[in-house]
């Protein structure tokens, strides 16, 4: 199971070598540790010496069925989920937990991550994605904690977020910033090779975050409309004229199916998820004056528009929102928002606030299927379980 993203600020979701456009491969930027390597560092409810990076990585629902195939920290304790930290020394670490949080390995990296995705067909295998304007992605094996692969992004283009495999894992799908043009593209990979084999436009900028509905013929794109380039590395470059938007795009023909925008430009969608009945639900970030007050969360099911959620001061979450995930059955999400401190809980399908908790640097979520509940992470290095119901909230 995966947390989705980077927190420091933790968070909690492969091969033969070929050659490809995207670029050479890079170095061996994640250290392979000896035996002696695991653990690396005690782990009690936090991580001693770690500070969790913004978004936590935990396996998903798949990669949980098939617990018995991941590493074992000993023999009764599989790892259960994944998530990235840092070190007061600013060194970035991949690491492996039991269900109790006790840490099974620690694999350091010389870039930081921003997201994962786990291969739907071998649960072991995922990705690592290098945090804007980072140009790398990794394959690796979290069954013995090792890198199989290292791509770097092609001239001219680097990661900007959340990947996704195709539903049978043949084919990995990134998001990326073509900044030569100002355009979001997506790319087709080898999931197994990560050579592109094909791309198709996301049909906006900035494209962050996107996912397979399933149908398994359709990506959702959620495009932040804010233009970046590397020389510039976090300055957003097009404030005043950008325009976000959540697309629906065919990967049969690369063509879009359909795309909605929100009243206000200066809002920009950039993260999602899907629940098993085709419900988008899109946390949004806003880029305007800080005392005006716009919705901050949507859903989407073959509405005419994007669904505005209720139940909430949306100037409570200060304009910004992290993550967002559907629990199991899809009739409840979660979204963090670190910069407000909050994790609020809602109903898909009535649009209502169900809970809200404040969390000190909340933002990693993802959910637990096997325990049933929602599991978050902090930039203070903190792990909490939260029920489906938003009311039991425990570290």
């Amino acid at each position: 199971m995966y947390l989705n993203g980077f927190s420091k600020k933790m968070t909690s979701n492969l091969a033969q070598n070929h050659s490809n456009r995207s670029g050479c491969y890079g170095s061996n930027d994640f250290e392979q540790p000896s035996l002696s390597f695991f653990p690396k560092i005690p782990f009690t409810g936090e991580i001693s010496g770690l500070a969790m990076q913004r978004r936590a990585f935990l396996l998903g629902a798949a990669a949980l069925a098939a617990a018995a195939a991941l590493p074992a920290c000993g023999r009764a304790r599989p790892v259960r989920y994944l998530t990235a930290s840092s070190d007061a020394q600013g060194r970035y670490y991949l690491n492996g937990l039991d269900a109790a949080g006790k840490l099974c390995f620690s694999l350091p990296s010389r870039w930081r991550g921003h997201s994962m995705a786990v291969n739907p067909a071998y649960p072991h295998r995922l990705v690592f994605i290098a945090r804007r304007p980072g140009t790398q992605l990794a394959l690796l094996d979290a069954s013995t904690a090792t890198r199989l692969r290292q791509v770097q992004a092609g001239r001219g283009r680097h990661f900007v977020g959340h990947a996704c495999f195709s539903a049978a894992g043949r084919y990995l799908f990134t998001p990326e910033n073509d900044y030569q043009n100002g355009r979001g593209v997506v790319s087709v990979r080898d999931a197994d090779s990560l050579a592109v084999l094909d791309e198709m436009p996301s049909y906006g900028i900035g494209p962050h975050e996107l996912h397979l509905l399933g149908d398994g013929k359709t990506l959702v794109v959620a495009n932040g409309g804010i233009r970046t380039h590397p020389d510039r590395p976090r300055e957003k470059l097009n404030l005043d004229n950008m325009q976000s938007s959540l697309c629906y795009v065919d990967i049969e023909s690369g063509r879009q199916r359909d795309e909605f925008r929100l009243a206000d430009a200066q809002q920009s969608i950039r993260h999602l998820d899907v629940s098993a009945d085709g419900t988008v639900a899109c946390a949004v970030q806003y880029e305007g004056l800080p005392h005006h007050a716009r919705p901050l969360v949507y859903t989407h099911r073959g509405e005419e528009q994007l669904q505005a959620v209720q139940g909430l001061d949306w100037l409570k979450l200060k304009q910004y929102t992290g993550s967002v995930t559907f629990a199991g059955q899809g009739t409840v999400f979660a979204v963090s928002s670190p910069r407000a401190n909050r994790l609020t809980l809602w109903d898909a399908q009535r649009g209502q606030l169900l809970a809200m908790h404040n969390l000190r640097d909340v933002c990693g979520i993802a959910w637990d299927a096997r325990g049933q509940y929602f599991v978050v992470t902090t930039g203070v290095g903190m792990i909490y379980r939260l029920s489906a119901d938003g009311q039991s909230f425990k570290p």
